[in-house]
């Protein structure tokens, strides 16, 4: 998070790595998002029983939100030495807030297509082969010593006949 750290007489200087800058700007953007929605600050204690479910903010701060988890997953990708602890504390809670707080949550596939057509196409196929069992016509039986005698005699025969 910080790079050129230097102490001179008791005196700290420091500045913060550019990834850190952009991602406490996506942060307080998201901020200002539920402040807009909610009229309310941001809790400081992720368990805030007093927060009143406001549906409206899942709609509205879904691009900011957006903005920062893509954010952290790319800065998360690029840094092979890791991600600040504080960047991650403060993604972990802004997690919190949007799934637990506010009950934002990321919209699934419908998985109910997938297991009807997972059940219809094996009912089908039961289906198929059941009245195919009982609607099969049955030929009578032929003989298979009559094939094999009339094909040694076709054998044997002279063509030139």
């Amino acid at each position: 998070c910080i790079t050129n750290y230097k102490d001179t007489n008791g005196t700290i200087d420091y500045s913060l790595t550019n990834h850190t800058v952009k991602f406490i700007q996506k942060k307080l953007n998201f901020d200002f998002c539920l402040f807009n929605a909610t009229g309310r600050m941001v809790p400081l204690i992720p368990i805030d029983l007093n927060v009143t479910l406001n549906t409206n903010v899942c709609t509205v701060c879904l691009a900011t939100y957006n903005d920062i988890n893509d954010f952290f997953l790319q800065v998360a990708r690029d840094n092979k030495n890791g991600v600040c602890m504080d960047i991650v504390d403060t993604m972990n809670y802004t997690r919190l807030l949007w799934s637990k707080i506010y009950e934002c949550k990321r919209h699934d596939p419908d998985y109910m297509a997938i297991i009807g057509i997972s059940f219809f196409i094996p009912t089908i196929v039961c289906v198929f082969y059941v009245t195919a069992l009982f609607k099969e016509k049955r030929l009578p039986p032929h003989s298979t010593t009559a094939a094999i005698v009339g094909a040694r005699r076709w054998l044997w025969s002279n063509p030139n006949e």
